[in-house]
């Protein structure tokens, strides 16, 4: 298996844990047996795209499981309730209730390991979907879960773009000495030329004087 085939494997299994990974596809299995594939005839997707067509497809992704559209239908929905202010304690029924919507969506959104959401996922949109406030959601995740790391890719990203102004300063200063040095050699030369034609024109002066010639 070459170094890229098992990266981006790895990587699918980072995106979408439960998949089963095969050479033209990606298949996730529900508990119920429910399955959904990701085809893909030419060139392998990236994993990225894989979880979006899942998620689109209706499925949600835990970091464990994934859970098909008519097990999700199954699951008691929360009654739509206005957003709530941010308060130290939940105390009313209906505080309550959003609470354990909010901590069972970060459960299975929030990565503890990576510290970040999983694609698609936020403190707003774990807001929307339970009706709480997003600072009291961003207060649970901290509290709970952990803060949101810096992605390494934005990481890497920053540190490529720093490394890239500096190379443009250093080739900028090279190339304004090279041209510096461009410069002071033309001029030199040019220089000469007039120095060399100065003295041509004072000896042919000369000549004629002495001779008597018509200029």
């Amino acid at each position: 298996m070459s170094r890229t085939k098992f990266d981006w494997e790895s990587n699918v299994h980072l995106d979408v844990p439960s998949a089963t990974v095969a050479p033209n596809k990606v298949v996730v299995t529900c508990g119920c047996g429910e399955t959904y594939e990701v085809n893909f005839a030419r060139g392998r997707l990236p994993p990225v795209a894989i979880r979006k067509k899942i998620i689109h497809a209706g499925w949600r992704l835990t970091t464990k499981a994934a859970i098909c559209p008519k097990c999700q239908s199954k699951d008691q929905k929360m009654p739509e309730i206005k957003a709530i202010p941010l308060p130290s304690v939940a105390q009313t029924p209906d505080a309550r209730k959003v609470h354990r919507a909010v901590m069972g969506w970060l459960e299975q959104a929030y990565d503890e390991t990576k510290r970040v959401y999983m694609t698609g996922f936020s403190d707003k949109s774990i807001a929307d979907e339970t009706g709480a406030a997003v600072e009291y959601v961003a207060k649970c995740r901290e509290d709970y879960f952990g803060p949101i790391a810096v992605p390494l890719d934005l990481t890497n990203l920053r540190a490529d773009l720093d490394e890239t102004k500096r190379m443009i300063e250093r080739e900028s200063e090279a190339h304004a000495a090279k041209i510096k040095q461009l410069v002071d050699a033309h001029t030199k030369a040019i220089d000469a030329l007039r120095t060399r034609y100065t003295v041509t024109e004072e000896r042919l002066r000369d000549l004629i004087k002495k001779n008597g010639w018509q200029a």
